[in-house]
């Protein structure tokens, strides 16, 4: 099955795609998987191509223009009427050339349509404005990375291991682009969409290649590749990005068997607090009191709130915050816009319960579990 990865490319489109100068001003890098080459390939391909017709065409032309230019005193030829050899020629030919073209495009586009069957099995879930990728084994990744402004998920990967993604939006459509790979797929809500790659192995001799924890035992290289979102999703559209990090497959079983969250013996504001990260509350809440795309998590419990139609609570409460979960539209606080969805159907009572728990930790109340009381009446 790994030549069935390694068959996405042949070795003429990878010698296209590397050609050098003019493949590093276009693309900047060389592709980083098979499925990129090949699409590099026939795009260098295209491109010779039309350099090439369009030198011959032009110099012909000017060539024409010179010799068959009509001079004083001499009678013009009369045009031929047809020429089936030449005709025949300028049809055949190009027609051939674009068989050529479309087989090897539907060839990679087959290919890189259809995963090897020992392929690593993900599940990539798009909402406004964070990528989630959930693993094998039921782990969530939490680390996150400051880049810019924002902090960016970082997801591992192993290295030259078969990669499937199975992919979801929660709201909006979205479109999953790892420009180092060439190939992009949208990403919609209540439809599952696939992609599939293999990062290439590791290379110290390439620039891009870091090493992380470097002088100690526990040293490995790795790879970044940005992850980003390629379809206008709304505010943050552009800062929906995200971290594919390649590594050692010894060092991507070890990470994750890190990422596994026990709950057990854990206080309900540190359970609270994994899923403020892993449901993705981290892309538009901060929990240090800065201003986000949504209120603050520092400090909101018993706080009163102001909302977009004029309207206000006295305080944050269980109520509020639950509704303010699974109905979002239901009170928007003044000052942020209607663009949080609904979370019904992906968190459990528990889960809410955990995260009211972790609010009131950050406001430095007791974070014991809600009075029943609390639950009756409407919010």
């Amino acid at each position: 099955m790994m030549q069935h990865s390694n068959a996405l490319g042949n070795p003429f489109s990878s010698l296209l795609a590397q050609v050098g100068p003019i493949q590093q001003l276009i693309f900047g890098e060389n592709a980083s998987s098979a499925a990129g080459r090949s699409s590099d390939g026939l795009f260098m391909f295209i491109l010779w191509l039309s350099v090439f017709f369009f030198v011959v065409l032009m110099g012909l032309s000017v060539y024409f223009c010179i010799v068959y230019r009509r001079r004083p005193g001499v009678t013009a030829q009369r045009t031929a009427t047809h020429n089936t050899a030449l005709e025949l020629t300028w049809s055949v030919v190009p027609l051939l050339i674009l068989v050529v073209i479309f087989f090897w495009g539907f060839d990679g586009f087959a290919k890189s349509r259809i995963a090897p069957g020992e392929a690593e099995q993900l599940i990539l879930t798009a909402q406004k404005w964070e990528w989630t990728l959930q693993y094998p084994n039921g782990v969530t990744s939490t680390e996150r990375e400051l880049r810019g402004s924002r902090t960016q998920p970082i997801f591992y990967v192993p290295e030259n291991k078969p990669i499937q993604l199975r992919m979801i939006s929660s709201d909006v459509i979205h479109s999953f682009w790892v420009p180092d790979f060439r190939i992009k797929r949208d990403v919609f809500p209540n439809r599952y969409t696939s992609f599939w790659f293999q990062p290439e192995p590791l290379d110290l001799s390439d620039s891009r290649v870091k090493i992380a924890g470097e002088g100690t035992a526990d040293q490995y290289p790795y790879l970044d590749h940005m992850i980003m979102c390629a379809e206008y999703c709304g505010d943050l559209h552009s800062d929906m990005l995200g971290v594919l990090r390649v590594v050692p497959e010894s060092v991507y079983i070890k990470w994750l068997a890190s990422q596994a969250f026990d709950p057990e013996g854990k206080m309900p504001w540190e359970i609270g607090q994994y899923l403020y990260v892993a449901k993705g509350c981290v892309a538009c809440h901060t929990t240090d009191g800065t201003s986000g795309t949504g209120p603050t998590w520092t400090k909101v419990w018993g706080q009163k709130h102001l909302f977009a139609d004029g309207s206000s609570v006295d305080q944050v409460d269980e109520n509020y915050i639950r509704e303010s979960i699974l109905d979002p539209a239901a009170k928007v606080v003044a000052g942020f816009p209607n663009q949080m969805t609904s979370y019904q159907g992906q968190v459990t009572e528990e889960d809410i319960n955990n995260m009211i728990a972790y609010m009131k930790h950050l406001a430095g109340v007791d974070t014991a579990p809600a009075d029943e009381s609390s639950e009756e009446g409407g919010s």
